[in-house]
């Protein structure tokens, strides 16, 4: 099956997915240290290493990322399939004087995409994971590095994605019980306000409500096929890249062992991605969640992602009967430290399906609260090094 773009999703429903205006110096700084919280504390890439370097953004979207970026120096190949963006892009680039800081501008898709040079990093935030091949993309990446350079890709979890799973599922099914079938309109808009508009408020730095519905829970992209994992990530480079880090972290060295005790990087990755498995429940409710035995853990992150696999489904047709975890997934998490009141209100939550009225699920749903108020830790960011090129000295020294 064709994947639907991200650019004709956005372009039919005039989705322009910027948080907010960087014209003034202010609002750039304060985005700014936003943005060294996330790599230079999370990330653990110094932003003062990428004066001069060439960075590559694709899927640059309005350029608040690359702005930055270009703030801190760094010479940018900006590639995003929507012409329109660029406009509005090279005016705020313009406004902070920081024109000089772009080397090349490119409207294409990623999958048609064709670097010209290597950088020193590449950036993918949220867009790769729509691709049609991203495996493919990734490699791409990977390949127009230069040696030791860094990639960083942002996509929603497939199993982090478990409580905006649930809130879509609410949503979809409250329009379905008033007959709306625009979900883009100003009636469904309501809807999502009386159910979601708490909850969203709560995040720092919301963007607007309206916004943020079209463009998460009413998304096409909410769904397990488009959810992605650093598993995965690391598996579709093909050896050719190291774990470097993640936010959320799924894996940190142990703080007593020696530097010298050097591990090879499949050994590394194989690392990180037993860190993921292991911190799997963490991503769903987004806090630490620890069960009674390991294999109660892995079963717990099976039948979430077979949950959510039957949820994507469901969601073409919202009037049917709700799917439902196993009775094996809630006799795990009964064993595990997820908060009673918690467990209460996910039960409540699958309850309140039965309804047959907007007005009762309203009703139905208020012992539900604690559901919409949690949100996992749905969106990921992983870095990773290339990793080859060690090998590739290795030979040439060896060499006669």
């Amino acid at each position: 099956m064709k994947r639907l773009s991200q650019f004709e999703f956005y372009s039919a429903h005039n989705i322009f997915p910027s948080r907010v205006s960087l014209a003034e110096a202010e609002a750039l700084e304060k985005y700014a240290a936003v943005r060294r919280s996330l790599y230079e504390r999370h990330l653990h890439v110094p932003f003062g290493l990428l004066r001069g370097q060439e960075v590559l953004d694709l899927g640059c979207g309005t350029g608040d990322s690359a702005l930055v970026m270009g703030l801190l120096g760094a010479r940018l190949t900006l590639v995003d399939a929507d012409p329109r963006v660029f406009e509005s892009l090279d005016a705020a680039f313009a406004s902070h004087g920081l024109s000089g800081q772009i080397t090349e501008r490119v409207v294409s898709r990623a999958e048609a995409y064709r670097p010209a040079r290597r950088f020193s990093l590449a950036m993918a935030e949220g867009y790769l994971f729509t691709c049609e091949d991203r495996d493919r993309v990734l490699r791409t990446m990977l390949d127009a590095l230069e040696p030791d350079g860094l990639m960083s890709v942002s996509f929603p979890d497939e199993l982090g994605s478990f409580m905006e799973f649930l809130k879509k599922a609410a949503f979809l099914r409250a329009c379905a019980l008033r007959d709306i079938d625009d979900l883009f309109g100003d009636e469904a808009a309501q809807i999502g306000e009386a159910l979601l508009g708490r909850s969203q408020a709560s995040l720092p730095n919301p963007r607007p409500f309206r916004l943020w519905l079209h463009d998460c829970i009413c998304s096409p992209f909410l769904v397990l096929r488009y959810c992605w994992s650093a598993p995965a990530i690391i598996a579709a480079t093909m050896r050719g890249a190291a774990y470097y880090s993640s936010s959320p972290s799924i894996l940190e060295v142990d703080r007593l062992d020696w530097y010298k005790n050097v591990v090879d990087v499949p050994a590394w990755n194989a690392r990180a991605v037993q860190g993921y498995a292991d911190r799997s429940a963490d991503f769903v409710f987004g806090m630490p969640v620890r069960f009674r035995t390991p294999r109660l853990a892995a079963r717990f992150a099976g039948n979430t992602r077979a949950f959510l696999a039957k949820l994507s489904n469901w969601f073409d047709t919202p009037f049917r009967a709700l799917p439902r975890p196993k009775a094996s997934w809630f006799a795990a998490l009964a064993d595990s430290d997820v908060p009673g009141p918690t467990q209460k209100a996910l039960k409540a939550y699958f309850a309140a399906f039965g309804a047959k009225t907007w007005p009762e699920f309203g009703r139905a749903l208020k012992p539900a609260q604690a559901v919409f108020d949690l949100w996992g830790k749905s969106y990921h960011y992983l870095v990773l090094r290339r990793a080859e090129h060690i090998r590739r000295l290795t030979r040439h020294r060896a060499a006669p």
